[in-house]
């Protein structure tokens, strides 16, 4: 690929190829800015800190009762599909949510982020619906499933989209009017 002149990339599948075939970017143009909106997002519930609306240490299921009864999944079948759960010892916190140690995982059969989380995003975002998004996630299990024990580890997933819910419930607006 040229550095130096246009670059042009398009995803096929989990790869990202050169494709000079796409369309011309102008003004119109639409991106999916994916992880991008994160830090925006830990800076909106950073300013509700500040407020005093909410602390690091605030168990989220204060705002969000389908994160009360977490489980950890511990053991999956040959298709990825959770076979084996836990109830979670630790409460989900605020903090644990910014800095991705809640357990939240995009890997939702253990197996492949990119399927799981387009499920979870292309049927929940459609009117917002928050308990559809949390539907989604828990599926047949006892609770939201969890890569491992609140603020033991980390992992790239969810926590995100936990944190623009809460900034919904208690700004009383939408993500997009409070940013």
């Amino acid at each position: 690929m040229d550095v130096d002149g246009p670059m042009y990339m398009r995803q096929i599948g989990t790869k990202l190829v050169d494709d000079s075939s796409s369309e011309a970017i102008d003004e119109d143009t639409v991106f999916w800015l994916c992880s991008q909106t994160k830090m925006i997002t830990t800076i909106a519930a950073l300013k509700l800190i500040e407020k005093g609306k909410i602390g690091l240490d605030t168990p989220v299921e204060q705002v969000l009762p389908e994160l009360a009864n977490p489980v950890i999944v511990t053991a999956h079948d040959g298709a990825g599909k959770p076979v084996s759960t836990t109830l979670a010892k630790s409460k989900i916190t605020l903090g644990q949510l910014l800095n991705h140690s809640s357990g939240l995982d995009y890997m939702l059969d253990g197996m492949t982020p990119a399927s799981g989380m387009l499920i979870v995003y292309s049927h929940s975002y459609k009117d917002q619906d928050v308990s559809a998004f949390f539907k989604i996630l828990q599926g047949s299990l006892p609770g939201v499933p969890l890569k491992f024990e609140p603020g033991t580890d980390f992992t790239y997933g969810f926590s995100c989209d936990c944190t623009g819910f809460i900034i919904k419930w208690l700004s009383g607006k939408s993500l997009k009017q409070y940013l």
